[in-house]
Protein backbone atom coordinates (compact mmCIF):
# COMPACT_ATOMS: atom_id res chain seq x y z
CA UNK A 1 0.00 0.00 0.00
CA UNK A 2 1.36 3.67 -0.57
CA UNK A 3 0.73 6.31 1.61
CA UNK A 4 -1.39 9.04 0.31
CA UNK A 5 0.16 12.14 -0.61
CA UNK A 6 -1.39 14.11 2.26
CA UNK A 7 0.07 11.64 5.22
CA UNK A 8 3.74 11.64 2.99
CA UNK A 9 3.98 15.21 3.30
CA UNK A 10 2.09 15.31 6.43
CA UNK A 11 4.91 12.80 7.93
CA UNK A 12 8.13 14.41 5.88
CA UNK A 13 7.02 18.21 7.52
CA UNK A 14 7.18 16.67 10.87
CA UNK A 15 10.60 15.27 10.64
CA UNK A 16 12.00 18.13 9.09
CA UNK A 17 10.49 20.20 11.84
CA UNK A 18 12.31 17.85 14.42
CA UNK A 19 15.51 17.92 12.52
CA UNK A 20 15.73 21.66 12.38
CA UNK A 21 14.73 21.35 16.38
CA UNK A 22 17.86 19.14 16.65
CA UNK A 23 20.27 21.11 14.83
CA UNK A 24 18.64 24.70 16.69
CA UNK A 25 20.49 22.38 20.43
CA UNK A 26 23.88 22.22 18.77
CA UNK A 27 26.28 24.81 19.66
CA UNK A 28 28.21 27.10 16.33
CA UNK A 29 31.49 26.17 15.83
CA UNK A 30 33.90 29.36 16.37
CA UNK A 31 34.13 29.55 12.50
CA UNK A 32 30.49 30.13 11.78
CA UNK A 33 28.64 32.84 10.81
CA UNK A 34 26.78 33.17 13.55
CA UNK A 35 22.94 34.71 13.20
CA UNK A 36 22.78 38.33 14.35
CA UNK A 37 20.01 38.93 16.75
CA UNK A 38 18.02 42.00 17.51
CA UNK A 39 19.93 43.51 20.84
CA UNK A 40 17.81 44.61 23.52
CA UNK A 41 17.41 47.97 25.13
CA UNK A 42 19.70 46.71 27.76
CA UNK A 43 22.43 45.92 25.54
CA UNK A 44 21.87 49.11 23.89
CA UNK A 45 22.50 50.79 26.96
CA UNK A 46 25.98 48.86 27.85
CA UNK A 47 26.92 50.10 25.02
CA UNK A 48 26.40 53.23 25.15
CA UNK A 49 27.96 53.06 28.51
CA UNK A 50 30.98 51.55 26.89
CA UNK A 51 31.56 54.08 23.94
CA UNK A 52 31.27 57.11 27.02
CA UNK A 53 34.13 55.67 29.05
CA UNK A 54 37.48 56.66 27.94
CA UNK A 55 39.50 53.68 29.23
CA UNK A 56 37.24 51.36 26.82
CA UNK A 57 38.71 53.33 23.77
CA UNK A 58 41.25 52.10 21.69
CA UNK A 59 45.15 53.42 22.89
CA UNK A 60 45.36 55.34 19.61
CA UNK A 61 42.45 57.40 21.08
CA UNK A 62 43.33 58.13 24.27
CA UNK A 63 45.76 61.92 23.52
CA UNK A 64 46.82 62.05 27.24
CA UNK A 65 49.08 58.38 27.51
CA UNK A 66 52.34 58.82 27.59
CA UNK A 67 52.64 57.49 23.58
CA UNK A 68 50.64 59.78 22.06
CA UNK A 69 51.42 62.79 24.72
CA UNK A 70 53.13 64.30 21.60
CA UNK A 71 50.28 65.01 19.45
CA UNK A 72 48.46 67.61 21.78
CA UNK A 73 51.90 68.87 22.85
CA UNK A 74 52.35 69.44 18.85
CA UNK A 75 48.93 71.41 18.83
CA UNK A 76 50.25 73.10 21.85
CA UNK A 77 53.27 74.55 20.99
CA UNK A 78 51.89 75.33 17.37
CA UNK A 79 49.31 77.77 19.60
CA UNK A 80 52.32 79.23 21.54
CA UNK A 81 54.43 80.12 18.58
CA UNK A 82 51.57 81.83 16.67
CA UNK A 83 50.85 83.91 19.45
CA UNK A 84 54.49 85.05 20.28
CA UNK A 85 55.24 85.46 16.45
CA UNK A 86 53.14 88.04 15.93
CA UNK A 87 53.17 90.89 18.52
CA UNK A 88 57.14 90.14 18.41
CA UNK A 89 57.35 90.95 14.66
CA UNK A 90 55.08 93.59 14.82
CA UNK A 91 57.37 95.57 17.15
CA UNK A 92 60.75 93.98 17.28
CA UNK A 93 62.08 95.07 13.36
CA UNK A 94 60.91 98.51 14.48
CA UNK A 95 63.44 98.65 17.13
CA UNK A 96 65.86 97.55 14.63
CA UNK A 97 65.14 100.18 12.60
CA UNK A 98 63.30 98.55 9.74
CA UNK A 99 61.43 100.64 7.35
CA UNK A 100 58.04 99.73 5.72
CA UNK A 101 59.06 98.11 3.06
CA UNK A 102 61.78 95.92 5.41
CA UNK A 103 58.02 95.58 7.72
CA UNK A 104 56.24 94.26 5.08
CA UNK A 105 58.54 91.58 4.29
CA UNK A 106 58.91 90.57 7.30
CA UNK A 107 54.99 90.06 7.94
CA UNK A 108 54.98 88.06 4.47
CA UNK A 109 57.30 85.53 6.19
CA UNK A 110 54.74 84.29 8.66
CA UNK A 111 51.92 83.91 5.68
CA UNK A 112 54.11 82.40 2.98
CA UNK A 113 55.26 79.11 4.76
CA UNK A 114 51.07 78.12 5.53
CA UNK A 115 50.66 78.34 1.48
CA UNK A 116 53.29 75.35 1.57
CA UNK A 117 51.34 73.12 3.76
CA UNK A 118 49.94 71.02 0.50
CA UNK A 119 53.90 70.39 -0.49
CA UNK A 120 54.57 68.75 2.99
CA UNK A 121 51.58 66.47 2.98
CA UNK A 122 53.04 65.75 -0.39
CA UNK A 123 56.33 65.20 0.31
CA UNK A 124 55.62 62.84 3.79
CA UNK A 125 52.92 60.65 1.50
CA UNK A 126 54.85 59.92 -0.83
CA UNK A 127 58.73 60.07 0.44
CA UNK A 128 59.10 58.45 4.08
CA UNK A 129 61.68 59.08 6.26
CA UNK A 130 63.11 55.55 7.70
CA UNK A 131 59.82 53.95 7.39
CA UNK A 132 57.76 57.12 8.97
CA UNK A 133 55.64 59.13 6.64
CA UNK A 134 54.55 61.60 9.62
CA UNK A 135 56.42 61.38 13.03
CA UNK A 136 59.92 61.87 10.68
CA UNK A 137 58.30 65.32 9.02
CA UNK A 138 57.45 65.95 12.85
CA UNK A 139 60.75 65.50 13.81
CA UNK A 140 62.67 67.61 11.01
CA UNK A 141 59.53 70.39 11.39
CA UNK A 142 60.35 71.01 15.74
CA UNK A 143 63.99 70.46 15.25
CA UNK A 144 64.75 73.29 12.79
CA UNK A 145 62.19 75.79 15.22
CA UNK A 146 64.85 74.44 17.78
CA UNK A 147 67.94 75.22 15.89
CA UNK A 148 67.27 78.52 14.07
CA UNK A 149 66.04 79.83 17.30
CA UNK A 150 68.89 78.81 19.15
CA UNK A 151 71.62 79.94 16.66
CA UNK A 152 69.31 83.35 16.15
CA UNK A 153 70.13 83.90 20.11
CA UNK A 154 73.69 82.71 19.55
CA UNK A 155 74.65 84.85 16.81
CA UNK A 156 73.37 88.10 18.32
CA UNK A 157 72.26 90.41 21.20
CA UNK A 158 68.57 90.57 21.23
CA UNK A 159 68.69 92.67 24.24
CA UNK A 160 66.84 95.99 23.25
CA UNK A 161 67.18 98.52 25.89
CA UNK A 162 65.56 102.59 25.88
CA UNK A 163 65.94 106.12 27.27
CA UNK A 164 64.37 108.12 29.04
CA UNK A 165 61.68 109.28 26.17
CA UNK A 166 61.29 105.58 24.86
CA UNK A 167 63.39 105.76 22.16
CA UNK A 168 64.54 102.28 21.63
CA UNK A 169 68.78 101.64 21.85
CA UNK A 170 70.34 98.65 19.80
CA UNK A 171 73.00 96.83 21.43
CA UNK A 172 76.09 96.77 18.55
CA UNK A 173 75.52 93.17 17.97
CA UNK A 174 71.98 93.72 17.65
CA UNK A 175 70.54 91.26 14.50
CA UNK A 176 70.00 92.50 11.41
CA UNK A 177 66.91 92.58 9.64
CA UNK A 178 67.62 90.25 7.07
CA UNK A 179 68.99 87.80 9.77
CA UNK A 180 65.35 87.79 11.65
CA UNK A 181 63.38 87.37 8.42
CA UNK A 182 65.55 84.61 7.39
CA UNK A 183 65.27 82.93 11.19
CA UNK A 184 61.62 83.49 11.30
CA UNK A 185 61.01 82.26 7.59
CA UNK A 186 62.88 78.80 8.76
CA UNK A 187 60.69 79.24 11.94
CA UNK A 188 57.52 78.71 10.45
CA UNK A 189 58.35 76.30 7.50
CA UNK A 190 59.37 73.83 10.55
CA UNK A 191 56.13 74.70 12.90
CA UNK A 192 54.18 74.76 9.95
CA UNK A 193 55.64 71.17 8.78
CA UNK A 194 55.01 70.08 12.00
CA UNK A 195 51.45 71.15 12.34
CA UNK A 196 50.61 69.28 9.02
CA UNK A 197 51.89 66.44 10.18
CA UNK A 198 49.99 66.73 13.35
CA UNK A 199 46.76 67.36 11.17
CA UNK A 200 47.29 64.23 9.47
CA UNK A 201 47.84 61.76 12.16
CA UNK A 202 44.62 63.08 13.79
CA UNK A 203 43.08 62.51 10.68
CA UNK A 204 44.23 58.60 10.66
CA UNK A 205 43.05 57.97 14.25
CA UNK A 206 39.87 59.58 13.78
CA UNK A 207 38.75 56.60 11.63
CA UNK A 208 39.04 54.69 14.31
CA UNK A 209 36.38 56.53 17.11
CA UNK A 210 33.21 55.14 17.70
CA UNK A 211 30.31 57.45 16.39
CA UNK A 212 29.37 58.38 19.57
CA UNK A 213 32.61 60.07 20.18
CA UNK A 214 33.22 61.42 16.50
CA UNK A 215 34.89 64.79 16.71
CA UNK A 216 36.10 64.31 20.11
CA UNK A 217 39.93 63.65 18.68
CA UNK A 218 39.86 66.79 17.14
CA UNK A 219 37.86 68.99 19.75
CA UNK A 220 40.43 68.00 21.99
CA UNK A 221 43.85 68.74 19.60
CA UNK A 222 42.66 72.52 18.75
CA UNK A 223 41.63 73.19 21.94
CA UNK A 224 45.24 72.76 23.12
CA UNK A 225 46.72 75.15 20.22
CA UNK A 226 43.95 77.78 21.52
CA UNK A 227 44.90 77.48 25.00
CA UNK A 228 48.60 77.89 23.17
CA UNK A 229 47.17 80.86 21.55
CA UNK A 230 45.45 82.19 25.11
CA UNK A 231 48.89 81.73 26.99
CA UNK A 232 51.35 83.78 24.58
Amino acid sequence: LHPSPFSYSTARGAMATKKSTEYSNVPHGRDEIQPLQPATESEHNEEDHDDDDCDECPVELQLFRWENILIPACYLCVGLIQGLNRPLLNVYPLDLGANEAQQATISLVLVIPATMKIIFGFLSDNFPILGYRRKSYMLIGWLSVTFVMILLHQSADLAMSYNESGDPIPPKDAPSIELVSIAFLVSSIGMWMADVMGDSIVAEKARLEPTSRKGQLQSTCYASRFFGLMVA
